[in-house]
């Protein structure tokens, strides 16, 4: 589902791009959509579409690399994470200083000025309200996946986290619960799942892919690694556990 959700962003970016550059989309900024009058009067519209444009395009190109190789490597998707970031930041400076008009005209705003800009608030009031609702949907939305190979396990969450597990290197399986996950260093995680590179006194370093409402646990340690593991109920984990001892 991550897969489709980056590529599609990465899509929507990029037609996003096309418009603002062609100089017609402007009343797809959002900001400026909803200014009045005399705030519209002091950006030079063409100027401010081609910034955002840019800036889209960036997101775009950065949003397809990350979906299309950030699995197979997790720096690189970290590093097109800290791209896109100053991407924002730079279409952000750039939008209040290169496409800003220096001696703005003065004008006049009517009541039907005044009429157009409460809509226009209105409209962009709800907007962000759907947009709070979806991220807040996203908090509880999460999975983690089990591919089994000849040799070793791929466990992904999502696009960004994934870890491949050579199981014929692996010495010990246990089956605990109540572990101390400590911090997290890297990856991800919300309400509903917590992936990546964490940290706690019994581990030291170590990898957990798990569903945060699982208290059961599979621990396995090869010479080097620490894998913390579980599935969303503790049937389902025990059956993990399972299929993973007679693999070993």
């Amino acid at each position: 589902m991550s897969d489709y959700i980056l590529n599609g962003m990465a899509i929507i970016f990029a037609i996003l791009t096309i418009i603002l550059w062609s100089g017609k989309g402007s009343f797809l900024i959002a900001g400026y959509n909803t200014a009045s009058k005399r705030d519209k009067a002091k950006y030079d519209a063409k100027k401010l579409g081609r910034v955002t444009g840019s800036g889209l395009g960036f997101l775009a190109i950065a949003l397809f690399l990350m979906n299309e190789f950030g699995e197979e490597h997790p720096l690189l998707g970290t590093l097109l994470f800290i791209f896109m970031m100053l991407a924002i930041a730079v279409m952000l400076v750039l939008a209040h200083t290169y496409a800003k008009v220096e001696n703005p005209p003065q004008v006049t705003m009517t009541k039907e000025d005044h009429r157009k800009h409460s809509r226009n608030n209105i409209i962009a009031l709800v907007l962000g309200l759907v947009a709070c609702f979806i991220v807040v949907l996203l908090l509880f939305r999460g999975e983690i996946s089990y591919e089994f190979k000849d040799d070793y396990l791929r466990v992904k969450s999502g696009s960004l986290v994934n870890k491949k597990i050579d199981l014929q290197g692996i010495k010990e399986i246990t089956l605990e619960s109540d572990i101390d996950r400590g911090d997290r260093v890297g990856g991800k995680g919300n309400l509903k799942v917590s992936a990546g590179n964490y940290k706690n006194e019994a581990f030291g370093k170590y990898y957990l892919f798990v569903y945060n409402k699982n208290d059961e646990y599979i621990v396995m340690k090869d010479d080097e690694n620490v894998y913390v593991l579980n599935q969303e109920t503790k049937e389902e984990t025990k059956e993990l556990f399972e299929r993973l001892q007679q693999i070993k």
